[in-house]
């Protein structure tokens, strides 16, 4: 995400895109960005995307 102007998150089964988060930064990508406000609420919001991802997983069941 550091680097990236978009993050693919990609549900575990059956292996599809489920969101698409663009990284709205047009600044430098140095230690000032990632410790800002901003950066920590894209790392937040990547991981409820993440968290959000492995439950749809859950719901077409497990591959066989």
């Amino acid at each position: 995400m550091f680097l990236s102007t978009h993050v693919a998150v990609m549900a575990a089964w059956p292996g599809r895109i489920s969101r698409i988060i663009d990284i709205d930064h047009a600044g430098l990508r140095d230690e000032t960005f990632r410790g800002s406000p901003r950066f920590a609420a894209l790392c937040s919001e990547l991981s409820e995307a993440l968290r959000d991802a492995c439950g749809q997983s859950g719901e077409m069941g497990e591959p066989r």
